[in-house]
Parts: C-alpha cells; sequence; structure tokens
C-alpha cells in the first residue's frame, strides 16, 4: 500500500512539473515572439537593401555599357560603312573626304579590330552583356542592309569575314586558358559562338545580295560562243565581254580588299551561271543540236581553254579557286563526249549527271550515225570510279540550276593577328569611351 501511494505521489509530481515547464516555455517564447520578429524583421530590410542597391548598381553597370556600345556604334562601325553623298558638289566631296577616316590598314580592315578590342576590354562577352554584342552586330546589318553603294557593301562583306576570323582567334585563345574558371569561361565561349553565328547570317545575306548584283551585270550566254564562224573561240566578243566583267568585278572586290577566299566564291557563282547557261542551251534549244558533234566539240575546247588561261592570269591566289574550276567540268564532259564519241566510255564523267549525259548522247547519235554512244557506253562511264556519284544517285533533272547550294564560307587564312599592331585612328578618340585604344600607341607603318 505505501508503495503504490509513493508511485502515484511520484507520477502527479512529473505531471506537474511538465505542465510547469510547458507553461514556462511558452510564456518565454511569448515575451521572445516580438524580439525575433524585430531581428527578422531587421534581417529582412537589410536583404531588401542589398538587392535595391545591386539592382541600382547593375543599373549604372549597363548604363555605362549603353553609352559605350553607342560611342563604338556612331564613332566606329557606322562611319566604316558609310557611302559618300553624290549630290555633293566638288569643294564639299572633297572636304567630306577629308574628314572621313581611312578605314584599312595595310589591307586590314580596321573597324573589327577596334570592334573585338573594345568588346574584349568592356567584358560584353557574358550572359548580362550579351545584348552589348548584338546590338553591334545589328548596327552592322542595319548599315549594309540601308546602303546603296555596292562597293561599300563589299567594304562591310570584309569586315563581316575579318570579325568572324577575330572573334574564331579569340575564341581558340580562351579554351586553351584552362586555369579560368569553368563555368565563366562555359558562358565566353557561348556568347561568342553565338556573335560568329550571327556574323555569319549577316554576311550570308550581305554575299547573296552582292552576287545578284553581278549577275545582272554579266551578258547573256548560249551556244552561240560555240557556233563557227567569226563569233568562235578566242575571237568571241560576248567571251571577252564576260571575261572583262568578271576581270572589273574582281578589280572592285579588291579595291576593298576583301579577301581572296571570298573573291573566289564570287567567280564561283559567276561560272556557275555561265556553265548553267551553254549547257542548257546546248541539252534542250532544238536550234543548238546541230552542234553536239565535234565541230561543236572543238569550239567549246577553245571557250574552255580561253576561260582557264584567264583564271591563271587573273584569278587569285586562293585554295577555293578549285571551286571555279569544278563550276567548269560539266562543260568539260560535254566536250569529251563531242570530241571523242564512242571512246569516251573509258573517261570519268565529274560533272553532268545522268539525264544530262543520256540527253548528250542522244543529240550525238542524232547527229553521227556511224560513232553512236550506246547504252553500254554510258554504262561503262556509269561504273568508272572516277566518275561523280551524280551518275549514280542524286537529282536527275536535264535542266541546270544557277544556284550554288555550298554556304558561304568567311573562314581567311591570315595566320594570329595582334590587335594592338593596328594603328588606331586619333579621330575616333575623341569619346571618352574609347580612348583606351590610344593608352598604348601601336607600332605604326
Amino acid at each position: 500500500g505505501e508503495l503504490r501511494f509513493l508511485s502515484t505521489a511520484l507520477t502527479n509530481s512529473i505531471e506537474s512539473l511538465s505542465a510547469s515547464t510547458a507553461q514556462h516555455m511558452q510564456t518565454t517564447e511569448l515575451r521572445n515572439r516580438p524580439r525575433e520578429q524585430k531581428v527578422l524583421t531587421k534581417a529582412k530590410v537589410e536583404q531588401e537593401g542589398h538587392q535595391r542597391s545591386d539592382l541600382q548598381e547593375l543599373d549604372r553597370a549597363r548604363a555605362v555599357m549603353v553609352q559605350r556600345i553607342e560611342s563604338l556604334c556612331t564613332r566606329v562601325v557606322e562611319p566604316s560603312l558609310q557611302a559618300g553623298d553624290s549630290s555633293l558638289h566638288v569643294g564639299e566631296e572633297a572636304k567630306w573626304k577629308q574628314s572621313v577616316v581611312r578605314w584599312f590598314w595595310n589591307s586590314i580592315p580596321i573597324m573589327p579590330c577596334v570592334v573585338v578590342r573594345c568588346l574584349n576590354e568592356w567584358k560584353a562577352f557574358t550572359l548580362r552583356n550579351q545584348w552589348a554584342v548584338s546590338h553591334v552586330i545589328e548596327c552592322i546589318q542595319t548599315k549594309l542592309k540601308h546602303c546603296i553603294d555596292l562597293s561599300k557593301r563589299i567594304g562591310g562583306l570584309g569586315s563581316i569575314s575579318m570579325l568572324i576570323h577575330l572573334l574564331s582567334g579569340h575564341l581558340e585563345t580562351k579554351m586553351k586558358k584552362s586555369q579560368e574558371d569553368e563555368s565563366s569561361l562555359a558562358e565566353e565561349v557561348n556568347v561568342v559562338k553565338q556573335a560568329i553565328n550571327d556574323l555569319r547570317l549577316v554576311g550570308d545575306d550581305v554575299f547573296s545580295t552582292i552576287t545578284k548584283e553581278f549577275l545582272e551585270m554579266m551578258p547573256k550566254m548560249s551556244c552561240k560562243v560555240i557556233t563557227s564562224g567569226e563569233e568562235s573561240g578566242l575571237e568571241c566578243p560576248i567571251l571577252d565581254v564576260y571575261l572583262a566583267r568578271c576581270e572589273a568585278i574582281l578589280s572592285m572586290l579588291q579595291s576593298q580588299y576583301c579577301a581572296p577566299s571570298l573573291q573566289c566564291q564570287v567567280l564561283q557563282r559567276l561560272f556557275r551561271s555561265f556553265t548553267c547557261m551553254i549547257t542548257n542551251s546546248l541539252l534542250l534549244d532544238s536550234d543548238y543540236r546541230r552542234l553536239c558533234n565535234a565541230q561543236g566539240g572543238l569550239g567549246l575546247k577553245v571557250i574552255i581553254s580561253t576561260v582557264d588561261a584567264w583564271l591563271s592570269e587573273s584569278a587569285p591566289r586562293s585554295k577555293d579557286l578549285q571551286l571555279v574550276k569544278e563550276e567548269l567540268l560539266p562543260l568539260r564532259d560535254i566536250c569529251n563526249v563531242l570530241l571523242l564519241g564512242k571512246s569516251v566510255k573509258y573517261t570519268p564523267i565529274r560533272g553532268l549527271n545522268l539525264a544530262r549525259l543520256e540527253a548528250l548522247a542522244s543529240r550525238y547519235n542524232s547527229n553521227d550515225a556511224q560513232d553512236r554512244i550506246l547504252e553500254d557506253d554510258i554504262k561503262a562511264m556509269r561504273l568508272n570510279r572516277k566518275s561523280t556519284v551524280l551518275l549514280r544517285k542524286g537529282p536527275q533533272e536535264i535542266a541546270m540550276r544557277a544556284e550554288v547550294p555550298d554556304p558561304v564560307k568567311f573562314e581567311i587564312s591570315m595566320g594570329r593577328l595582334s590587335l594592338s599592331s593596328i594603328p588606331i585612328p586619333d579621330s575616333i578618340a575623341d569619346a571618352p569611351e574609347l580612348r583606351f585604344l590610344l593608352l598604348k600607341p601601336p607600332m605604326r607603318q
């Protein structure tokens, strides 16, 4: 009985103590709650203050970047792509020319070098400042889109190729620096890659409009260039005009220091059109069926030899010159078929598809019943390992299209270019944002 009494008393004491402790804790919590709320409120206010300060700092930094980019566009990008005003009088035009900065140095466009130096100095190759890079590219695109001066657009095309070259070199240099933070390095790499892609799109559009204007300047070609008589061979007036205009176009490209690779790609488009006009007229025009014989092949061979001689003498030295020569392959195939007849089965076909080869053989057979090209001969040419795959697969229409399917290549071979070695015109350093360009005087000629 005593043990039960002690146990009950102990239980009551514990319950009383627990209740007292809980009440004490509740009272303490109620007493400390205002203090904790005050501390939390103060921390929240401080956090909001830091956030406002950070936003204000970002706004100030963005305002500075906006001012820098606007100065870069108005002082560098726009003047370098600005054409002269043809309405000016002689005296005014001379004064205008004196005020314009010479935007090339040793055939190197200055504007891309200044742009890349500024963007790198201002740390624009980040996600936060990517808009600045895009704004400069949009400025270039807008200026070239509204430029009616063909020579200035050609100069702009050269500047775009140089920008791509410099940004690719900058990208390569950054990727070799492994000591940088991987996240920031990946961020800069992505921004530069996007800038290069955007510049390629702008360059494609400019290149397309330029080549379209060049093609409109060229005379229309047909099989008249291979007819016998006074209009054949080296004395063909229309061929002389075509090559003379090609030479004038090259001079225009070179005067604006357009890269040799781009010059060759322009020539590729011109001779693609040249080949298309002759091939289509020979295979599709009934008036020229009579030229599908050995005599026509001899006249065409003289034309090809004339063009080859002109390319060897006048075309720029570049590995892309091979692209121009490849555009003449269909004409070489036609020449071989017409001159060799049935024996052409031992010669590879490198420019014609099967439909064009069969159409040419049909026209040849209608003019020469003794040396006919048979189906077995065409099969032998198809099985020749050196023949083009067009004889076995691919589009099989007879009509040849003048459009070149290959994308424009803006890569230029200049090696490594030190941006600090490019002289900066003093007139563009009047703006405070650009004065850092003259802090270290570059080497001059």
